[in-house]
């Protein structure tokens, strides 16, 4: 059952405290925290969206000046040799043959068209015997006449044009030769650019290379009509990149695919790491809390119960002193003249003083014990002899009182070594605590006898007994019990630590208004010496 202590510290208005000191010792900072983490979280997943998009689109815009450049490159070594072949030609002019020892050399140039300075198609070196495109003459003239018009031959250098032609998507490349000494033009050439070269040489090694090193992302190279030229075919859920080529693959584009559910992913897997880091310092900060509200409280409770014992004692010593006083003056006043009534008095007095001194005795001894450095004096005694020593003179004190007190010794134990001093204080204890739990049977049995190897001594009251929830309480320091409202608390702690000091133990066994039996259990055995406990 709760002592006083604990219903007045468990009252409603200190539960709705704590619940007030939880909230903003543990709550309130969590939340803030996670706020904070989560804010943190999702600036990270904006971050690094950005820096993915970034390093995609860096990747892309290098891929096409990396292409571009090399297409570049190689038709500046076709017009570089085309230009020798014609200054070793005669008439300064372009030959069929030149054109076609070119096309063997650059297989990058798929077809080429050769009109003159009236634009009329002087030759024409297709990679097959019959003519691939039907109209391809009015076409290309079609689309590049008014930009040859609008420029003169020197100005017109190496131009391009992306299209479709009849549904198939061309990538072309023209240029006018001028003439070394007139100001016009010998004619103009016109030549296509494999698109199955760029693709296998140029394209796809770069994009398996770029789609390897970045697993999140897909690359792809559409046309204008946003039919895939290489790369694979980009699914939904993406976020896409578009770059396009500016200088030779014009109308061309490069598609980057960043997928969204990686990033979501990474992102979930950082929400599940932060999720988790809160939760270890939730933990950790509830327990700490937990466990210092409980160090407090532990503090609290014990500065309460100590202030309580020492109003207790102050009662204990009051009661003694008081009826010392008054039998003290009685016999000075001279009001008793019988000589059996005089001497019952002094035998009060004397009662009284051994109950201060057992009293105070206690407090003492319990003192000592919770500093640690109690000592018991062991040497080789009569256990017998103590108890007869303690009845005799306790049992005057206990007469008074109403008591009947019955000492049994069943068989005679040899000396061993304890403390005399402590033993008798231990029984005193055990005597008293039988007189606080006796109200109507007042009947007190002290047994000693020899048990397992074992000295027991066994003090039986008829008392109300324990209940079953304070049983395993009752050897605690300062605990009463809610049936007790006297005592200090602490006389079955020492009974306790003194049979523990013996290298013995002490039990009880009780039934409610039947009374208790407490036993003493002391091995047998041992030299005399001094133990610090």
């Amino acid at each position: 059952m709760e002592t006083m202590v604990l219903k007045q510290y468990f009252t409603k208005g200190r539960k709705i405290h704590l619940i007030v000191i939880f909230l903003l010792g543990i709550i309130i900072p969590s939340l803030i925290l996670a706020f904070l983490g989560f804010q943190s979280i999702q600036h990270r997943d904006y971050w690094m969206r950005n820096m993915a998009q970034e390093n995609a689109r860096k990747s892309a815009i290098m891929l096409v000046q990396e292409v571009e450049g090399r297409i570049i490159e190689l038709e500046k070594q076709f017009l570089m040799d085309l230009t020798m072949e014609k200054r070793e030609g005669e008439n300064d002019t372009i030959t069929e043959a030149q054109l076609q020892t070119l096309k063997k050399k650059y297989p990058f140039i798929q077809d080429i068209y050769f009109f003159d300075a009236e634009y009329m198609l002087k030759y024409s070196i297709q990679s097959d015997a019959q003519p691939r495109y039907g109209g391809i003459k009015e076409w290309l003239l079609s689309r590049i006449l008014f930009d040859i018009k609008k420029r003169t031959p020197v100005e017109l250098e190496l131009r391009h044009l992306s299209d479709v032609f009849i549904g198939i998507p061309v990538q072309i490349g023209y240029i006018s030769l001028p003439h070394k000494l007139k100001n016009k033009s010998l004619g103009y050439l016109v030549f296509f650019l494999d698109i199955d070269f760029i693709r296998s040489e140029l394209l796809n090694s770069r994009l398996l290379e770029l789609n390897n090193r970045e697993p999140h992302q897909r690359i792809t190279v559409e046309n204008l009509d946003e039919h895939y030229l290489t790369g694979d075919t980009l699914e939904k859920g993406h976020l896409i990149i578009e770059i396009p080529f500016t200088r030779v693959l014009t109308f061309w584009k490069i598609k980057t695919a960043l997928e969204i559910s990686a990033l979501q992913k990474h992102a979930r897997q950082e929400l599940i790491s932060y999720s988790g880091l809160i939760l270890i310092i939730l933990v950790l900060i509830g327990a700490s809390i937990s466990l210092t509200f409980r160090y407090i409280r532990q503090e609290w409770k014990l500065s309460q119960i100590k202030s309580e014992m020492v109003s207790h004692v102050s009662h204990e010593l009051k009661t003694p002193l008081a009826l010392i006083r008054m039998y003290a003056e009685t016999l000075m006043l001279g009001r008793v003249t019988q000589e059996q009534k005089v001497m019952e008095y002094y035998h009060i007095i004397i009662g009284e003083c051994e109950r201060l001194t057992l009293l105070i005795n206690n407090i003492l001894d319990f003192s000592v014990i919770e500093k640690g450095v109690n000592e018991y004096h062991f040497s080789k005694g009569d256990l017998a002899e103590i108890l007869r020593m303690v009845v005799n003179l306790y049992s005057r004190y206990v007469r008074q009182n109403g008591f009947n007190l019955h000492l049994r010794i069943e068989e005679q134990i040899p000396p061993f070594n304890f403390d005399k001093m402590a033993m008798t204080q231990a029984i005193l204890n055990l005597l008293d605590n039988a007189m606080k739990f006796s109200r109507e049977k007042k009947e007190i049995d002290i047994d000693l006898k020899r048990q397992d190897g074992k000295a027991v001594i066994r003090i039986t009251d008829q008392g109300i007994g324990i209940n079953s929830r304070e049983i395993n309480r009752i050897f605690e320091p300062f605990y009463r019990g809610s049936d007790i409202t006297q005592g200090a608390g602490i006389g079955l702690a020492l009974v306790k630590h003194i049979a523990e000091a013996h290298g013995g133990k002490v039990t009880v066994e009780s039934k409610v208004n039947r009374g208790s039996t407490f036993a003493i259990w002391l091995p047998i055995q041992g030299d005399s010496n001094v133990i610090k406990s």
